[in-house]
């Protein structure tokens, strides 16, 4: 056999870098080879696949390491050189496709396949089968769509296969047993009663694209006495903040793994809240860019982790969601928005049929924030009044999010609840809970309220300013408290400037640095009041609801429209 003569120099793009959701591009450069390992081989390049992979890795650095870098996972070649214990049928000469690591190996320049050689089966089979192995559980020794139905069909198992018609014909060719129209609009039910006229229990799917909910809704319907499994392979869109005060950009990127005690949900519905304009403008707890922000999240439960109780919302459960890109410095996992989050189980309520996405999604952080001014103001979590106990509570901003929340939370509490608002919101208000309303516009308004205490012979000790008027709020608890000190608490956060009264402890309502104090209030608060509160039917969403149309590309929109400035209503976005 003649020796193989291998050139010192190789060809190929490199990877330069990448700025946020910008790649800097692709440079053609000569660069040298490395001889292959003792269980390696090199390879000379003839064909390369595109995959997703590539655009993330090429937009958003996705596993690169260093730069430059070469990437690139699907290529056909012929071996030129081997290690000594690469098998022998791996020969030089040899024609191979092959799988190049440069996702697993962090994009070095001799692992990619960009390039005219790369060291050393392609990647749609690796997801396919990883999707069968770890998701589904199958023990094995949209083009991962196609490796799943021939994976599948050697597995012996039926496979009922859902594609655009225009590809039935291709798709029976692959061995895909019984084939449904993706665009039905009874897909659910022509499964089902083909499912069941075969005799067959469906105990997995493998989702490719698209959306989870029918796919939860066909399991759910046709699965047998054991718990049935789904693997989802497609990539998420989620509108990135490339850095710090610059617009968001829609890309798309892997969808993440849920962690031991983590939930996967696919977002159906976002709403937006102050704390996400300071995110986007100023950066606010946000360590590194790129980043993902957002908080409010409604959604299907897509996946679970390891360790997740049986009792937290499992696959297919509707739920309301708080996505902690706050607590997770803007880590892209963890921001509300796009089309999957990962959140912490505790961190999730489920919700009944009687309550849409939209609604769904403004619960999350008001709730969470009004229970935390409560909370830190010393009102303990089993807190229950009556009317003898004459306990009134001092609610600035009641049309707001955080104060429409507070209202409802003092009333279930047992407090008589003075609020100020709008007149216009005061009808709306009154169903919520608020015993008394004020004009907050009134110059009146501080001795209105202190004559009002006074002629129900009540005292009050604690107030929630939810829009940033503490020296009315002050004021009023100053005349109208008992002994000992007054609490306020305050949604907007506190300056050097801020005024202050003797006699009132006012605090900004924000995480306690006791993160087990913090951890103990969130579980309360979505597992335990809010969750009984909705299966009751004694929580209203709220304020009203302002859609903005257009998806995760108009979460810029969304932001603009908030900053102008909104009265008693919650922007929503749907996904």
């Amino acid at each position: 056999m003649k020796d193989v003569r291998i050139q010192h120099h190789n060809f190929g793009p490199l990877l330069s870098n990448y700025r946020g959701a910008y790649s800097l591009g692709l440079k053609i450069s000569h660069f040298a080879i490395l001889t292959p390992g003792s269980k390696q081989f090199l390879i000379e390049v003839k064909s390369i696949a595109i995959n997703p992979l590539d655009y993330f890795q090429r937009y958003i650095g996705y596993h690169i390491e260093a730069y430059p870098g070469v990437i690139g996972s699907d290529v056909g070649g012929t071996v030129i050189a081997a290690g000594f214990l690469v098998s022998a049928d791996l020969k030089p000469g040899t024609r191979v496709s092959v799988f190049a690591p440069s996702f697993l190996s962090g994009g070095p320049p001799n692992y990619g396949v960009f390039q005219e050689r790369t060291l050393l089966v392609p990647i749609a089979t690796i997801f396919a089968r990883t999707g069968f192995v770890y998701q589904l559980g199958v023990p094995i020794g949209a083009n991962v769509g196609t490796t799943v139905i021939q994976i599948a069909k050697a597995l012996g198992f039926t496979t009922y296969v859902i594609a655009s018609e225009k590809h039935h014909d291709y798709l029976k060719g692959l061995g895909a047993d019984r084939l449904f129209g993706h665009k039905s609009s009874n897909l659910v039910n022509d499964i089902d009663d083909v499912v069941k006229k075969d005799g067959a229990m469906a105990q997995l799917a493998y989702h490719t694209s698209g959306n989870l909910e029918d796919t939860f809704k066909v399991l759910q319907k046709v699965k047998g006495g054991d718990k049935a499994r789904v693997a989802s392979a497609p990539p998420l869109a989620e509108a990135i903040l490339p850095a710090k005060g610059t617009a968001l950009n829609v890309i798309y990127r892997p969808t993440p793994t849920p962690g031991p005690n983590e939930l996967l949900i696919e977002v159906k519905a976002i709403a937006l809240n102050p704390v996400d304009w300071y995110q986007r403008h100023i950066g606010v707890t946000v360590e590194s860019y790129p980043a993902i922000i957002g908080s409010d999240v409604a959604g299907i439960v897509a996946a679970v982790g390891s360790d997740v109780a049986a009792d937290a919302p499992q696959p297919g459960t509707r739920v309301a969601a708080f996505a902690p890109s706050y607590f997770a410095k803007g880590a892209p996992d963890y921001g509300a928005f796009q089309e999957r989050v990962l959140v912490p189980a505790s961190y999730v309520v489920p919700i009944p049929n009687t309550l849409n996405f939209n609604e769904a999604s403004m619960l999350p952080l008001g709730v969470l924030t009004a229970w935390a001014g409560f909370f830190q103001a010393g009102i303990a979590l089993e807190t229950k009044y009556v009317s003898e106990d004459r306990q009134e509570v001092l609610i600035w901003g009641g049309s707001s999010s955080v104060g429409s929340s507070a209202i409802q939370i003092a009333k279930s509490l047992g407090f008589y609840v003075y609020v100020t608002a709008s007149e216009k919101h005061h009808g709306y208000l009154k169903t919520l809970g608020a015993d008394k309303l004020f004009e907050y516009k009134s110059p009146d308004v501080v001795e209105n309220i202190v004559k009002a205490a006074k002629e129900d012979q009540v005292t009050i000790q604690v107030g929630y300013d939810a829009v940033g008027q503490l020296k009315e709020c002050q004021e009023i608890l100053q005349k109208t408290k008992a002994e000992g000190p007054a609490r306020l608490a305050s949604a907007v956060p506190l300056t050097e400037d801020s005024p202050k009264a003797e006699g009132v402890i006012v605090k900004f309502v924000e995480a306690e640095d006791d993160a087990e104090k913090t951890n103990e209030l969130i579980h309360f608060v979505y597992r335990v009041w809010l969750k009984e509160r909705l299966e009751k039917g004694e929580y209203t969403p709220s304020p009203k609801m302002q859609i903005v149309e257009g998806g995760l590309e108009a979460m810029e929109k969304g932001l603009d429209e908030w900053k102008k400035g909104v009265s008693a209503v919650k922007i929503v976005i749907e996904v």
